[in-house]
C-alpha cells in the first residue's frame, strides 16, 4: 500500500499523541532538526488532517507544518483524482468528500492549493454522474427501466436543478416510449402496456418538459387503453375456444398494468373456477375408467 510522509514539530507531537494509532511507526530524524517522521498509510488521510489541523492550531506561523500539511491535502487530491481517472467513481468521491468536509481547517492557506472547495464540489458531482450512468446502463441492458429512472430520480435529489442530468432523465423517458411504440407494432400489447403505465407514474418528474418529451399523459392512457382492449379481445376468444389456461395468462398480462381493472379480475376467477371444476371432472372420470379396468380396487359407491 502506498505510503507518504506527514512532518510534524516533535513539540506538538507529544501534545498531540492522542491522535496517533499506536499502531503506527514513528522515527525521529534528528534532535537538532526537531521534526518528526509520521507514516500513515494510504487510507489514513483523515486522521492526517485531523493531525495537522490541531498542529497548525497550535502553531499557525509554523511554515514546516504548513508545508507538510498542504504536501498531505495535494496527496489526498492526486488519489482521488488517479481513482477518478481509473473509474472507481466510489472511491474517488469518498477522497473528495474528505477534502469538501474539512475544507474549512485549512482555507487559510487555500491560496497555495492547486484546488478550491468549488472544483472539489464539482468533482463529486462529476463521480455521482459518472456512476449514475454505470447504473443506468446496466439497468437498461437487464431491461429494467424503473430502476434505470430511480437511479437519475435518486442524483437528482442531490442536484435538482443541474440540467444535464433532466436532460438525460428525459432522454431516458422517451427511449422507454419508443420501446412502447415498438412493443405496440409487433403486437406485444403486455410490453407496451407496461412501459406505459412505468412513464404514466412517473408524470412527476416530467413537469415543464413537454417540449422535450415525445409523448404526453393522454397519448399514454390511450396506449393503455389499446393494450387493455387487444388483450381483453384475445383472452375472450381463447376463452370461447375452451383454452382456459391460455385466457387466463392472456388477462393477468392486462393487471400488470391495470391492476384495478374489476371487470378482468372478475373474468380470471370465473375461468379458474371453471377450470377447477374440470380437473375435478377429469379425476373423477379417470378414477371410474381405472376401475372398471379393475387397474385400483373398487370403492364403493364413487362411480355410478
Amino acid at each position: 500500500m502506498r505510503k507518504f510522509l506527514l512532518i510534524l514539530n516533535l513539540s506538538f507531537f507529544l501534545a498531540l499523541s492522542f491522535c496517533a494509532s499506536q499502531k503506527k511507526e514513528s522515527v525521529f530524524i534528528s534532535p537538532q532538526e526537531e521534526v518528526q517522521v509520521y507514516n500513515f498509510t494510504y487510507d489514513d488521510f483523515q486522521e492526517a488532517i485531523e493531525v495537522y489541523s490541531a498542529a497548525h492550531q497550535k502553531k499557525p506561523d509554523n511554515e514546516i507544518i504548513i508545508e507538510n500539511y498542504i504536501l498531505v491535502l495535494e496527496e489526498l487530491k492526486l488519489s482521488a483524482d488517479k481513482a477518478f481517472d481509473e473509474e472507481n467513481y466510489v472511491f474517488a468521491n469518498n477522497q473528495y468528500y474528505i477534502l469538501s468536509k474539512n475544507f474549512s481547517k485549512f482555507e487559510l492557506f487555500q491560496q497555495s492549493l492547486s484546488f478550491d472547495l468549488r472544483t472539489i464540489r464539482m468533482k463529486m458531482r462529476e463521480c455521482l454522474v459518472k456512476r449514475t450512468e454505470i447504473q443506468v446502463e446496466e439497468a437498461i441492458q437487464a431491461g429494467d427501466y424503473s430502476l434505470a429512472i430511480e437511479a437519475y430520480q435518486k442524483v437528482l435529489q442531490a442536484y435538482p436543478a443541474d440540467d444535464y442530468l433532466k436532460r438525460q432523465l428525459y432522454q431516458l423517458f422517451n427511449m422507454i416510449n419508443d420501446e412502447s411504440k415498438k412493443a405496440l407494432e409487433r403486437k406485444d400489447y403486455a410490453a407496451a402496456g407496461k412501459f406505459s403505465l412505468l412513464l404514466l407514474r412517473k408524470l412527476a418528474w416530467l413537469q415543464d418538459s413537454a417540449s422535450i418529451l415525445s409523448f404526453s399523459k393522454s397519448s399514454l392512457k390511450n396506449t393503455l387503453q389499446t393494450c387493455t382492449s387487444q388483450l381483453t379481445k384475445k383472452g375472450i376468444k381463447l376463452y370461447r375456444l375452451g383454452e382456459l389456461k391460455q385466457a387466463i395468462t392472456v388477462w393477468k398480462n392486462i393487471l400488470k398494468f391495470d391492476p384495478e381493472n374489476v371487470q378482468i379480475i372478475k373474468a380470471i376467477a370465473n375461468a379458474q373456477e371453471q377450470l377447477a371444476r374440470i380437473k375435478k371432472l377429469f379425476l373423477g372420470l379417470t378414477i371410474c375408467s381405472m376401475l372398471s379396468l379393475r387397474i385400483i380396487p373398487s370403492s364403493s359407491n364413487f362411480c355410478v
